[in-house]
């Protein structure tokens, strides 16, 4: 899966809404020069908005915008001929489409592109809308599934077992080398992505967010913070969970 159509169709399923419902009036998208981030935010352009049907009332936290954030259509913004539509959660990169309307390719600058620090815009390798899709699918697993319970090793097995039974996918986001898997059936999703396992279920991302995210990696390993301090309880079963390891 490396096309809008395709994707289009498989979030208006997972969130049970129409495709329309996903995207916005065609009118409200800027001429941007790039007819390829232009189809893609009239596409998905409401699922980039801070305020939508896609947001929980209780959460700031918007769909896409869990490891790296899709900037809301109302936000973007044109400069030097580029338009940056993806920032790495901590500013380590930027990722933007060429304003040149022929240019079908994806740009990043920053740590981490190319397996080091780039000072300016590079082409990447990888097709701008293989690269959008594959943040799309990955922003929205990693946003519902870490956020909002509790992920163990058994339960991440389960998880892909069941994924495993729908349409397996592997596509790049900015590293033209590294694809990301996604197993992806109809009421589970599940990423590998350098060897971390996210899985996420139909539904969950209507459900009020946790006060603490859990990840749990391949090798059994890390755990990751959250959007707050974990309780007193919290703290109780992740130093048991230590134990029985």
């Amino acid at each position: 899966m490396k096309n809008f159509e395709q994707l289009q169709e498989l979030l208006a399923d997972w969130y049970e809404v129409p495709q329309s419902e996903l995207g916005v009036p065609e009118s409200t998208v800027p001429e941007w020069p790039n007819p390829i981030l232009r189809d893609f935010y009239r596409r998905f352009g409401a699922l980039t908005l801070r305020k939508s049907n896609f947001v929980h009332p209780d959460s700031n936290n918007l769909p896409l915008s869990c490891q790296d954030h899709i900037v809301p259509i109302d936000e973007l913004k044109s400069k030097d001929g580029f338009t940056v539509f993806c920032h790495e959660n901590q500013g380590v990169f930027v990722v933007a489409a060429c304003d040149d309307p022929a240019d079908t390719m994806t740009y990043a600058m920053g740590d981490a592109v190319l397996e080091g620090r780039v000072e300016e815009w590079t082409d990447v390798g990888v097709p701008l809308q293989e690269s959008l899709v594959t943040c799309v699918l990955r922003e929205t697993i990693m946003s519902v599934g870490d956020r909002y319970r509790r992920i163990t090793p058994d339960s991440l097995k389960k998880n892909r077992r069941v994924a495993e039974v729908g349409e397996t996918v592997r596509s790049r986001y900015i590293w033209s080398d590294d694809l990301c898997t996604f197993h992806l059936s109809e009421d589970v999703w599940f990423m590998d992505w350098d060897g971390m396992e996210f899985a996420a279920r139909r539904g969950s991302w209507r459900q009020k967010p946790s006060t603490w995210q859990e990840q749990v990696f391949e090798n059994g390993g890390g755990w990751s913070s959250g959007p707050s301090k974990p309780t007193m309880m919290q703290k109780v079963e992740r130093f048991l969970t230590g134990l029985r390891k």
